[in-house]
């Protein structure tokens, strides 16, 4: 509950004390709608669906494909979709789909093409939730089918070829923080580390990243 309190001035006339009075009330009504749900927001057991859009960055590493070429990963771009299901407040399930990008370094350190990849997962999330259902930790992992191609070549590639795209298993691990700010909303973060090899075909050779 909200209390909001307001004085009167005692010389007001009959009529500007209404105003004040019916202002008042008005205000306090609208405070009061807007900040129960947040001092009450909280997740509960029972089954429920969510979706969530996300958007975040691929952590720097880097890796040999091929003599001379690299692979480059790091502060790219990454967005993403969810789907799941919360079977109580400890289990959920999700499908989900990310997409970023990595690059490939010529033997001269040029940038000879732009790689696109696409995760698709299937994950079990198990969650703990805290502070009366409202902060909710979580560890995930799971599985599924990676898809790399690639975007663009560049003049440093020459006569290099590439294999134009791939499927690959993928694995995944992570965790994350979920902050419910009313009981259908929530906002949080979340880092994974995945388990891929992606075959990029330099030169026709078998060469995974």
């Amino acid at each position: 509950m909200s209390i909001i309190g307001f004085s009167i001035p005692a010389d007001s006339s009959t009529r500007e004390r209404s105003s004040i009075r019916a202002a008042a009330v008005f205000v306090s009504a609208m405070l009061s709608l807007g900040i129960t749900p947040l001092l009450y927001a909280a997740d509960n057991d029972q089954t429920r669906f969510h979706v969530s859009i996300r958007v975040g960055a691929v952590g720097k590493s880097t890796h040999q494909v091929a003599p001379g070429y690299q692979g480059t990963l790091g502060g790219e771009d990454v967005i993403g979709l969810l789907a799941g299901m919360n079977f109580n407040k400890y289990v959920g399930a999700e499908l989900s789909m990310d997409r970023y990008e990595f690059i490939l370094d010529s033997p001269k350190g040029e940038k000879a093409a732009e790689y696109s990849v696409s995760p698709f997962l299937a994950l079990v999330r198990l969650r703990y939730p805290m502070l009366n259902d409202r902060l909710i930790p979580y560890v995930l992992g799971g599985g599924g089918v990676g898809f790399v191609q690639v975007d663009d070549k560049f003049p440093p590639i020459g006569s290099t070829s590439l294999k134009n795209n791939d499927f690959s298993p993928v694995g995944a691990l992570g965790g994350g923080l979920e902050y419910f700010i009313a009981n259908n909303l929530a906002v949080g973060g979340e880092a994974k580390y995945l388990f891929q090899q992606a075959a990029l075909g330099v030169n026709s050779s078998d060469n995974r990243i």
